[in-house]
């Protein structure tokens, strides 16, 4: 089995300044609502984040975030350590929302008991993607860990039951997609194909195509560029490689096609972006 393994928890209130966009973070996302309400976009849909339920957003999910006005939640950033096995969400069909009971209440105050130093510093969903993060420091820390780990299987193991069936099919979609988002993030540097990303999933290119756009809102290849040039605005900014060096770096073998993609997705090319930054 899978390790899960608690990243970051805290209890935060919330408000319109809770607006973020195109996040896709390496780890769970999972969410408490105890007042207010907020929502939560990916797979092309708008998802309102209620009142006494819990929510979970797989890994690799690209996703948007919003609140109008406010809402209070517990969030639960959740790392699953593959071993010999297929993660969680290539095993199972997860559920998005779940009403939590009175003992779940309790489960999710507990963990924060127990671990009152795990908190992000900023509620920015993008930051946990840093990955700088705290780890239990008070004493009986194995006891505390072995009871954190007991606790985040317990709530984690709602979302894996689903009686509906078309909200099977379709969250059965979202996660076939996670497991390729997985792939792209990890391998954006390498020759990455239509067909080559098809496979993963067993279909054919232009029913994965289709897929793809559906759950993703992007053409396979319009995502995988957008992951490239993202990380090649950081090595702009934080390296001094040369602009042809950061281009083959992120995947691409033609500098021609890399400065026409990085002007059209940043406005400007890569020279200008990195000295525009050299000026704030």
């Amino acid at each position: 089995m899978n390790e899960l393994v608690l990243l970051n928890t805290a209890k935060v209130s919330l408000d319109e300044k809770w607006n973020y966009r195109n996040v896709v973070s390496p780890f769970y996302r999972l969410y408490y609502i105890s007042e207010g309400e907020a929502k939560v976009t990916f797979d092309n849909k708008v998802r309102a984040l209620r009142t006494g339920f819990m929510y979970l957003i797989p890994s690799f999910t690209l996703s948007n975030y919003s609140c109008d006005a406010f809402f209070v939640q517990q969030y639960v950033h959740i790392e699953e350590v593959l071993k010999s096995e297929a993660s969680l969400k290539q095993r199972n069909t997860l559920l998005f929302e779940v009403k939590v009971s009175p003992l779940e209440v309790a489960l999710f105050e507990r963990l924060l008991a127990i671990n009152p130093d795990m908190a992000l510093v900023n509620s920015n969903p993008k930051v946990g993607l840093d990955l700088t993060l705290s780890r239990p420091i008070s004493q009986s820390l194995e006891s505390r860990l072995m009871e954190t780990n007991g606790i985040i299987l317990q709530l984690m193991s709602r979302f894996i039951v689903t009686e509906n069936r078309v909200e099977r099919t379709e969250l059965s979609g979202i996660n076939k997609m996670s497991e390729v988002l997985l792939f792209i993030h990890e391998n954006y540097d390498k020759d990455l194909s239509v067909k080559k990303l098809a496979a993963i999933v067993s279909h054919n290119e232009d029913y994965f195509s289709r897929l793809f756009l559906k759950y993703i809102g992007a053409r396979p290849l319009v995502y995988i560029n957008r992951i490239r040039i993202e990380k090649a605005q950081h090595l702009l900014l934080f390296s001094d490689l040369t602009v042809n060096e950061i281009a083959y770096q992120v995947g691409f073998e033609n500098r021609t096609y890399f400065s026409t993609v990085f002007k059209k997705l940043s406005g400007k090319s890569a020279t200008e972006y990195r000295l525009a930054s050299n000026l704030v």
